[in-house]
């Protein structure tokens, strides 16, 4: 079998000496291993431009290794993902190689299991399997949830995940039960559904000094932004005092940035969903909270996400990593806004965004008296969690609308042609 390993560790550790022996494991089984460590490879951060469907069809238009890992991974039968825990979660630096598949999909969209997902741009991909190390305080929630995440990505990927396995397994052991693992997972079981996050309740006071953290990779020029900016404006409105406003984009000021986390009463972060998750540049800000002493008596934590796809359901799986997050930062968690089909609002006119604007200043507004999410505001933001029967059968006609835009802007770069390339094959 033909085996990818994209390993996730920041250095030389218990993890990379596992790793060492489990090659030498299945290689004596004549497996053929490729091992990409990624600590030695030159992958920067996605940054959602989407040249990778409508400028170089199937292929970034960062030149960096990100290449070699999508190659290595469209070229086996089993690609297995390994990282150290950090914070509950895999490392900032799988995270950032993960960001950079999606040249791997077309743009275009359909119906898988009843949701939104993307067309395949190969005509086979791997199996993926998920091996971590955990932390100290591992528990097992924090391993369900890893893996609810990552079963999400692996369907994104056409794929499914055989397995989430800890380094508390022998190499040996797990490299006796590997070809098992992958024939289970040749017939992808659907995944199970994702129970529909409850916020909890608001602490019903005014929430003292907000600081509100932007982790969209586009910075001040996203979607994030322009969420922020109305949310913003109702806090303001309710509180008479301006919400502090960070870019994580600006990873030079990360040190301001952790500052300020410290010094908020109550701080927001706001992000796009990336491979089913928090982006990589968000996730490296959290494990640099979770080295720094911010822990902050009385402080809160709340989050917003939105994604591309219409239905909040994408984003329910992240959504139980950040609640766990919270406490690990010695915060109460305030719970978190799920927005899906955000990608238009940029180029969407007036008569499109007005109820949008509106909802979030009145959300921000409920905020700034209770100092958390006003739950019927929130479910109305959350529409639709998944699509009824109707949009499903009319959907034929929903994504031929959506594709087009993607057709424009492909023909309007003069790679039209080219749109299924499939260059990593």
């Amino acid at each position: 079998m033909r085996i990818a390993i994209l390993d996730g560790s920041d250095e030389e550790n218990g993890l990379t000496s596992w790793l060492g022996a489990f090659r030498a494991e299945l290689e004596e089984r004549a497996h053929q291993v490729e091992h990409l460590r990624l600590a030695d490879l030159d992958i920067r951060g996605c940054t959602g431009c989407f040249g990778c469907w409508v400028e170089r069809p199937g292929a970034c238009v960062f030149v960096d290794d990100s290449a070699k890992v999508r190659r290595a991974i469209i070229r086996s039968e089993l690609t297995i993902l390994t990282s150290p825990l950090t914070a509950g979660f895999v490392s900032a630096r799988l995270k950032h190689a993960t960001d950079r598949l999606i040249p791997l999909v077309l743009p275009y969209i359909q119906l898988v299991q009843g949701e939104c997902h993307h067309h395949q741009r190969y005509p086979r991909y791997p199996r993926l399997g998920l091996l971590v190390a955990p932390e100290a305080d591992t528990a097992p929630e924090d391993l369900a949830v890893t893996a609810r995440i990552y079963r999400r990505t692996a369907l994104n990927l056409k794929s499914s995940l055989a397995f989430c396995e800890t380094t508390d397994r022998t190499p040996a052991d797990l490299a006796t039960e590997l070809p098992a693992l992958v024939e289970r997972a040749l017939t992808p079981a659907p995944v199970p559904p994702d129970p529909a996050p409850v916020l909890p309740p608001a602490p019903g006071e005014p929430p003292g000094k907000v600081a509100i953290f932007n982790a969209s990779p586009r910075g001040h020029r996203s979607n994030s932004a322009l969420l922020i900016e109305r949310l913003a404006a109702g806090i303001e409105a309710a509180t008479s005092q301006a919400p502090e406003r960070h870019l994580l984009s600006r990873t030079k000021r990360r040190a301001e940035h952790i500052a300020a986390f410290g010094r908020a009463d109550t701080a927001l972060i706001v992000f796009p969903l990336y491979t089913d998750s928090v982006p990589g540049l968000l996730k490296g800000f959290i494990e640099d909270l979770a080295g720094a002493n911010v822990q902050r008596p009385g402080g809160k934590l709340g989050f917003f996400v939105h994604s591309g796809f219409p239905e909040a359901c994408h984003s329910w799986p992240v959504e139980a990593y950040l609640s766990r997050l919270a406490p690990r930062l010695g915060r109460a968690y305030l719970g978190t806004l799920i927005k899906g089909g955000s990608e238009g609002i940029q180029v969407q006119p007036g008569w499109m965004t007005g109820k949008l604007y509106r909802r979030l200043e009145s959300l921000g507004q409920a905020f700034g008296r209770t100092g958390g999410w006003d739950p019927e505001l929130a479910a109305a933001l959350a529409k639709p969690a998944r699509f009824n029967w109707l949009v499903r059968c009319l959907s034929p006609v929903v994504f031929t609308m959506s594709n087009l835009y993607w057709n424009q802007q492909m023909k309007k770069n003069g790679v039209y042609d080219r749109r299924r390339a499939a260059p990593e094959g």
